[in-house]
């Protein structure tokens, strides 16, 4: 549990921890594979978007995807 609000540095810290563990994935024989690469679906929270993240996600393999700036449900 986060107390306090969210910035770029917690952020970070905490995609630090998560990034890794998303991949790899393992196929029908147990062997280890990088594909498909993961998702992580994020808003446009400002501290989401910096190059740290972007490197960060790349280094894993994980692909971004933010909503729309306007997510009405």
């Amino acid at each position: 549990m986060l107390q306090g609000s969210l910035n770029r540095e917690k952020f970070l810290d905490f995609m630090h921890r998560l990034l890794p563990g998303m991949n790899p994935h393992w196929d029908v024989n147990g062997n280890r594979t990088f594909l498909p690469e993961s998702i992580l679906v994020l808003d446009n929270c400002s501290s989401h978007r910096c190059e740290e993240f972007y490197q960060l996600a790349r280094q894993y393999r994980v692909k971004l995807a933010f909503t729309p700036p306007y997510m009405p449900w």
